[in-house]
């Protein structure tokens, strides 16, 4: 009974022994689980090339109706249009010697072949691209599912500003998996200069099939746009449209009661209201499409149009539509003589020096237009307000400047501005020969011109005073007592008339032949006594208010 007892507590034993070994080794094979989930995770995980921090990886762009992804749809196109592009991924250091500045249309229209593995080509997925030129982000797509062909069909129309390098590159799009949200499935990169070097007309579209890592193709088809031919500022035959046609037509004809034209009020008010800590606002850009639906609605009726969320989820469409029409306005909003002037003043100066004040360029602006001067000052405190939040929405002074530099102060068609002389010149002709010196887009004096538009731009953003400072600065002028007016204009002109005549030199009584007509001789007398050209403005002033016809005399002429 005893030997019975002991075998009993013996197979307990090792029966407890062999389940605390079995747990000691799914606890091990668990956390050789979440090592190797870990360390794949920390694969996926994309640097940021200048601060080494993790990058930034930006959402997808919101579908109109749904924020839900939408099915794909087949790629309905000849294949065989569209030339294979091997990008370098591996290779980091390239030659780049032939910048790009202008404007790159981008149709991205969609990808074969991007299932994960082969053995998961059944499997579906939400995917959606990124664009990024020289590392940093452009453009996004919306969600799309598919197994292994994505359909996107977006379009972008993304500004260049001495770039070599674009980058496309995919991620899926888990709405119910917060953790693994964004994760980094295909890129590619495309060299500008491999393309323009290729390149036998100035106008070539490229189509490209763009072979992605570690599988799959994009097709996509590239069109560049040099950066003066962006910002010709041709007039608009239209004149009962909105773009291309005067900033004071447009105020006038709107009659809204405000001297700022309806769609910059709205895309400012509504950029301000949801886009302000938006990363990348003004450098990301938004979908062609629905920015040219956008740009009809506004030609149509501009009071009329609607720029909420329901209906353009996508703050980037707007600011591409603010951006558009600044750009293509007959004359830059600060005009020619004032952008010339403004370039003569903040150019290549510090800004401890002390010509560059706030106050200084308040009054330079005031001394616009009443369309310009509210405009331009709305303009200024909307960038002023983006750039106190650089540190959320990563859009300092600078990279503004980048984005509306040369939209606000490149000069009209046909004139170039120097800064020395502050006059505007008419640019002579091209010469014949190398249409691209210097890259395409970035050639010679223009190059020079734009940059010392983001230079004078960003002296501007970084000066002035904002709204909340010009509110109080104006309640204080406001405040202070003025000179009463003097009783009468006459009392006005006669006291200007005795401060000429204390120092003024006596000067000889002007030839009749030339000063007699038409005049009395109590005015003669008088301008003998006033003395000088300004006496004879002032009695010509003083015949307008009182004329006396009854000594009036006319001599033979």
């Amino acid at each position: 009974m005893v030997a019975k007892k002991q075998r009993t507590s013996y197979l307990d034993l090792l029966k407890q022994q062999q389940r605390l070994s079995s747990l000691v080794r799914n606890v091990a094979q668990g956390g050789r689980r979440q090592h190797a989930a870990a360390k794949k995770l920390d694969r996926n995980k994309e640097l940021d090339l200048n601060t080494g921090d993790p990058k930034y990886i930006p959402k997808p762009s919101p579908d109109k109706k749904t924020r839900l992804p939408s099915q794909s749809k087949p790629l309905d196109m000849d294949l065989t249009e569209f030339n294979k592009y091997k990008s370098d991924v591996v290779t980091k250091v390239r030659p780049r010697h032939i910048p790009c500045s202008g404007i790159l249309t981008l149709h991205l229209y969609g990808g074969r072949k991007m299932a994960s593995s082969l053995a998961a080509k059944r499997d579906m997925r939400d995917l959606y691209a990124v664009v990024e030129v020289d590392a940093v982000h452009k453009a996004q797509t919306a969600t799309v599912s598919g197994t292994e062909e994505f359909c996107w069909d977006e379009k972008f129309e993304i500004d260049l500003e001495k770039s070599h390098d674009l980058r496309v590159m995919t991620y899926t799009y888990n709405l119910w998996e917060p953790d693994v949200q964004r994760k980094p499935c295909h890129r590619g990169v495309v060299r500008f200069s491999q393309l323009l070097m290729q390149a036998k007309t100035k106008d070539e579209v490229f189509k490209l099939g763009l072979r992605m890592e570690p599988r799959g193709v994009i097709y996509m088809v590239l069109t560049f746009t040099e950066r003066h031919a962006t910002l010709k500022r041709v007039p608009s035959l239209d004149r009962k449209g909105l773009f291309g046609v005067q900033l004071d037509v447009v105020v006038q004809r709107e009659n809204s009661g405000r001297n700022v034209p309806i769609i910059v009020q709205k895309c400012v008010d509504e950029i301000e209201d949801r886009g302000l800590n938006y990363v990348g606002v003004y450098r990301v850009c938004g979908s062609a499409k629905r920015k040219k639906r956008l740009r009809e609605e506004f030609d149509t009726a501009s009071s009329m149009v609607d720029l909420s969320r329901d209906n353009y989820p996508d703050i980037n469409v707007i600011t591409g539509m603010l951006k558009d029409y600044l750009r293509e306005l007959p004359e830059p909003l600060f005009t020619n003589k004032l952008c010339a002037e403004l370039l003569d003043t903040f150019s290549s100066r510090s800004l401890e020096d002390p010509i560059c004040n706030g106050e200084l360029l308040q009054n330079m602006i005031e001394s616009l237009p009443s369309p310009n001067k509210d405009t331009g000052a709305l303009m200024l405190d909307h960038l002023k307000a983006i750039s106190n939040l650089s540190d959320v929405n990563k859009m300092n002074s600078y990279n503004l400047a980048v984005c509306f530099g040369p939209v606000l102060m490149s000069a009209t068609s046909g004139n170039s501005v120097t800064p020395s002389t502050g006059k505007e010149k008419r640019s002579s002709k091209v010469e014949k020969g190398d249409p691209h010196p210097r890259g395409r887009g970035d050639g010679g004096r223009d190059s020079a011109d734009y940059e010392k538009h983001i230079e004078v731009l960003q002296s501007m953003i970084e000066i002035w005073p904002g709204r909340r400072e010009r509110g109080e600065s104006s309640k204080k002028q406001a405040d202070k007592v003025e000179t009463p007016p003097s009783s009468s204009p006459r009392e006005d002109l006669a006291a200007k008339k005795s401060e000429d005549d204390i120092d003024g030199p006596p000067v000889p009584l002007p030839s009749q032949e030339e000063d007699s007509c038409y005049h009395s001789n109590d005015d003669l007398d008088e301008m003998v006594a006033a003395g000088g050209a300004a006496a004879a403005e002032v009695e010509k002033k003083l015949q307008e208010l009182n004329w006396d016809s009854d000594n009036l005399e006319v001599s033979a002429c």
